[in-house]
């Protein structure tokens, strides 16, 4: 497992899994939040040489976990293929390496002096120069083409005109064929040392894998203070300097990303007001514009105080699948997803979940993420459609963003 990007705070490599807790595709997200809630968590691994205390626990919750959420009597008897992955994956592992991005020292502990050994051989292969790196010969093609895709967005069009919705955050399917001398690890190195992101990944569970280029948090929790960091709102980055604040600059002023933006940041509090204190709920920043490798997106901001009586459990139970992917309100948004993908997301859309043994937590969504079996990576590219949305024009912003998993 290897985790890196200033959102997870100190770089992490973990090996030699020792303990896992799995649920099957099909689990409910009841089942998913019992299970964090009964986390043996009350280890807590020192702070060395600066570095903060590592998570005990690592691995995924997938949006698939959220299915119940929609009304049976709306989505139609499920006839697409199972997706790569399972509803829920979490790790302990036997030697544990954090690098902190203060002081660089890095802190290698574990009580099993084979796997110390094996982490510490890890290490001495963690940074190749982008020189060194091998091309990751991924092919990426869309599952369905732009027509196919402009003609879901205005299937969601009709349905926001007729009320059913305010927003809808449709995705479309992207694979890729993976050569035999491909793995997590070096998927990982290609994409970060070409599209650096603030919650990169690569976690190996042997029958599947996930690599992830991220840039969304999806919640944080230190102490009892929680946030979270929708992001809504995207511009490519320009050719230069002049070209990118005017990229930058019109992102900033465009009404329909605005909008998409203000809708996900009232539904966020909302959930996020099911756990909190009363009149704890704030926005710290309502709107920011962060440039980011390939593209700018926008952001907000959100912060509260969580309840005495409430567990990571429930507050992943409130506030999954984050609102970014979506819609709002968010279940029927979820409902006409169900409707009008052409894949099941599995994985994708879901969040990447880091647990120390304090009761922190640092998730990151899983977009720009693959989903990885055999010689198989698929992963999901979406946006928001509000009533301003223009279908050629999704369709290009799906482009925009895969580009962060490709060469």
């Amino acid at each position: 497992m290897h985790l890196r990007g200033e959102g997870w705070g100190d770089e992490l490599l973990a090996v030699d899994c020792y303990e896992e807790l799995r649920l099957p595709l099909g689990s409910r997200l009841a089942e998913a939040a019992s299970a964090l809630d009964a986390l043996p968590c009350d280890e807590v691994l020192p702070s060395y040489a600066g570095a903060a205390p590592a998570p005990l626990w690592i691995g995924y919750i997938a949006y698939e976990c959220a299915r119940d959420l929609e009304r049976a009597d709306w989505a139609p008897v499920e006839t697409r293929a199972d997706p790569i992955g399972c509803a829920m994956v979490l790790r302990r592992h036997a030697a544990i390496a954090r690098r902190c991005r203060a002081s660089g020292m890095v802190a290698v502990e574990g009580d099993d002096p084979a796997s110390v050994r094996s982490l510490v051989r890890a290490l001495s292969h963690l940074h190749p120069s982008v020189a060194d790196l091998a091309p990751s010969k991924l092919s990426p093609r869309a599952v369905d083409d732009d027509a196919h895709h402009e003609a879901r967005v205005r299937a969601a069009l009709d349905l926001i005109g007729r009320g059913d919705a305010y927003q809808v955050c449709l995705a479309r399917t992207f694979e890729s064929h993976v050569g035999d001398d491909v793995t997590p690890a070096s998927l990982l190195h290609g994409m970060n040392a070409r599209t650096p992101a603030a919650f990169a990944a690569s976690l190996d569970f042997e029958d599947h894998a996930v690599v992830s280029a991220s840039p969304e948090l999806f919640l944080s929790v230190s102490g009892r203070t929680v946030r979270t960091q929708p992001i809504k709102g995207t511009r490519p980055r320009g050719q230069d300097r002049e070209g990118d604040a005017i990229e930058a600059a019109l992102l900033e002023s465009d009404a329909k990303e605005r909008a998409e933006l203000a809708m996900i940041v009232d539904l966020m509090r909302s959930d996020l007001g099911r756990v909190a204190k009363l009149g704890s709920v704030r926005v710290e920043a309502l709107r920011a514009i962060r440039p980011m490798a390939g593209v700018h997106h926008a952001f907000a901001d959100i912060a509260a105080e969580l309840r005495a009586d409430v567990g990571l459990g429930e507050l992943v139970g409130a506030t999954f699948p984050g609102g970014s992917v979506t819609g709002a309100p968010k279940i029927r948004a979820m409902e006409i997803i169900a409707k009008l993908e052409s894949h099941r997301r599995g994985g994708s859309c879901g969040a990447l979940l880091a647990i120390d043994g304090r009761g922190g937590l640092r998730a990151a969504m899983t977009i720009r993420t693959l989903f990885v079996e055999g010689q198989l990576a698929r992963w999901h590219v979406g946006g928001g459609i509000v009533e301003a949305s223009d279908p050629a024009r999704e369709a290009l912003e799906t482009h925009w963003k895969s580009l962060a998993v490709r060469d």
